[in-house]
């Protein structure tokens, strides 16, 4: 399959120009320095750091390349090699950032069930507060599909809660709707902290 590579110069106010040497022999030259906007079969790609325009050439960071087109990037100083990788097993990789999707995405819907709950709490809804806890259920079959068993419990532990506090809120019992608050903010600190951890460990895994 041939990689077309497409290089246009982004529009700027400014243009640098400045001074660049050569490893070999450090040889000064005249050059200019701009950046550009990449495109790979159509897609824009990202490629960070400035470009280098001489004597009719566009010289581009060769890790930045390198990266934009799936490879790892190393440097061996003893030798002063490159060495650019594109075999590299990146199924490791695929899985992190889905699970940390999957984590960031619990985080968000979690946080959107809360603000449900004020909502319906300043309206007197108990049928919308109903409804927004059973909520809890699908974050807690999506933690099961991840084979996290103590968030999935976590979720459950928030439904039950929660159930509590409507029906002692409804029925106004004020020792049942105490209890349900005091449980809940209980698994919601846990649960809250055990996500946080779940994302931040996963981002410890990513590559650099």
């Amino acid at each position: 399959m041939k990689l077309k590579i497409a290089l246009s110069l982004a529009l700027l106010s400014t243009v640098l120009y400045g001074t660049a040497f050569a490893e070999s022999g450090f040889r000064q030259i005249d050059a200019m320095f701009s950046q550009i906007n990449l495109t790979m079969n159509g897609q824009k790609a990202d490629l960070r750091g400035d470009v280098m325009f001489y004597e009719g050439s566009i010289y581009v960071p060769l890790r930045s390349l390198s990266e934009a087109l799936g490879a790892e990037v190393s440097w061996n100083g003893q030798t002063q090699t490159v060495d650019v990788d594109f075999t590299s097993d990146k199924t490791k990789d695929i899985y992190n950032a889905s699970q940390k999707a999957m984590y960031q995405y619990l985080i968000m819907q979690n946080n959107a069930i809360t603000a449900e709950f004020i909502a319906a709490f300043k309206r007197d809804d108990a049928t919308r507060l109903v409804s927004n806890n059973k909520r809890y259920g699908e974050l807690r079959d999506v933690a099961k599909q991840l084979g996290d068993e103590p968030v999935a419990l976590l979720f459950d532990k928030m439904m039950a809660s929660m159930q509590i506090v409507i029906s002692g809120w409804d029925d106004k019992q004020a020792s049942d709707y105490r209890l349900g608050w005091a449980l809940f903010n209980d698994y919601a600190k846990t649960l809250n902290a055990s996500l946080a951890d779940k994302v931040t460990d996963l981002a410890k895994n990513e590559p650099k």
